[in-house]
């Protein structure tokens, strides 16, 4: 009997958080004096004030880098990567995305090169209920990633007839929510959907390294 294959799937790991208030509680009020201490670097947000990379000093983060790290490999290994391999892994460094008006956004981006292989985003804070769908129209403050291949699909069959074909080339949405980890590779090119109220809107970046 025929088998089929899937060739050059694109992997995104997400995971719920649920039981981590606390934590989030910290990362939100470490957020507030890395605002103070650190200086804005700005790379793809819009009306967004962004953090430049850091690694220690604030144990929140050091607590988030212990919680996400067991995910973010299985994610990994699950795509394909041998366990051993992720002896050769390392989260390192952070930054922090923060807006709380009304236009914010990011334009489509991709996270570090070279010896950086995965990326992932962490949401301290979120109205939620996370929510995934496959839309040209995402919702206010979604996180946008694009199908790598989606400009050669609209060539076979046009966007407009997503009724007819559901996740063949059009963007994944994710909706944010209080403890969603989002992870995928680094080459995903992604987006933040503008905001439309004041709520604040805060989320945390990382970068998946390898050391060899």
């Amino acid at each position: 009997m025929g088998k089929l294959y899937k060739f050059w799937p694109v992997p995104v790991g997400v995971e719920h958080f649920k039981d981590h208030t606390t934590l989030n509680k910290k990362l939100r009020d470490d957020i507030d004096i890395i605002k103070n201490e650190k200086t804005q670097q700005n790379r793809s947000g819009v009306g967004i004030w962004q953090s430049c990379l850091f690694r220690d000093g604030y144990s929140s983060f050091d607590q988030l880098r212990e919680m996400i790290k067991p995910v973010v490999y299985r994610f990994m290994t699950e795509s394909g990567y041998h366990k051993h391999a992720m002896d050769y892994y390392n989260i390192d460094n952070f930054w922090v995305n923060y807006t709380s008006g009304p236009t914010g956004y990011h334009v489509p981006h991709i996270h570090g090169t070279g010896s950086v292989d995965w990326t992932g985003i962490y949401y301290p804070y979120g109205d939620g209920p996370f929510e995934i769908k496959s839309t040209n129209y995402p919702d206010p403050g979604s996180l946008v990633l694009y199908d790598p291949n989606g400009h050669m699909k609209h060539m076979v069959n046009p966007p407009d007839k997503v009724d007819l074909y559901p996740y063949y080339g059009l963007p994944m949405t994710i909706k944010p929510q209080e403890g969603l980890l989002v992870v995928f590779p680094t080459w995903v090119v992604h987006s933040v959907a503008p905001k439309r109220d004041t709520k604040k809107r805060m989320s945390i970046g990382f970068n998946v390294e390898k050391s060899i």
